[in-house]
């Protein structure tokens, strides 16, 4: 009796469950690899090694194609033939007389150059920006003084100015409306939306 009981509480499994999860542990480490292997790698134009699930675009030639899937390899840049020469035809004459008179096209930048051309550029039209919104602050003060002026002479109450030896001179009606005059022309040639 205490065998069976043995035997029924240590019983031995079957030799095909204990290969089992190292069958399935096994199987699995061999597909990892598996999406790795559907990358494509290239060089493109600038030299740098481009990698991608996705194929090329059709400006990449066969050449360039350093890794496709399905194990499919062109080898290193360095080992490829170069790309035989288009053939160009002749130009006319008059051609090659606007050819030697035309200045040669200026070389390709590189990536740092372009980045550099573009933030300074960017940087002059910032300061160009920020010049004309101070010059226009200015202007708007500059005009709204001169609103408060005109609506201040237009409203009759007694104004004065300082003459060149400090002393205050009122302005009698005459003198009102010539200053009013000289306001009104200047804030319209100088407060207009044209200007």
């Amino acid at each position: 009796m205490i065998r069976t009981l043995f035997a029924l509480t240590h019983h031995r499994r079957p030799a095909a469950l204990s290969v089992l999860p190292a069958l399935l542990a096994a199987t699995g480490l061999a597909l990892l690899p598996a999406p790795a292997e559907a990358q494509w790698k290239w060089r493109d134009a600038q030299g740098r090694l481009v990698y991608s699930d996705v194929p090329p675009p059709p400006t990449i030639p066969a050449a360039r194609i350093v890794h496709a899937p399905g194990g499919r390899t062109a080898g290193p840049l360095e080992n490829l033939p170069d790309a035989p020469p288009k053939p160009t035809p002749a130009p006319a004459a008059g051609a090659q007389a606007n050819a030697r008179s035309a200045p040669a096209a200026p070389a390709a930048l590189t990536p740092e150059q372009a980045f550099q051309k573009r933030h300074e550029e960017r940087l002059k039209a910032e300061a160009a920006e920020r010049e004309r919104n101070a010059e226009k602050q200015v202007r708007d003060a500059r005009c709204a003084r001169l609103r408060g002026y005109v609506s201040a002479l237009e409203s009759g109450l007694r104004a004065s100015r300082t003459k060149p030896d400090g002393s205050i001179e009122f302005l009698d009606d005459a003198a009102r409306a010539q200053e009013l005059n000289q306001a009104r022309e200047t804030a319209a040639r100088e407060c207009s939306p044209a200007s």
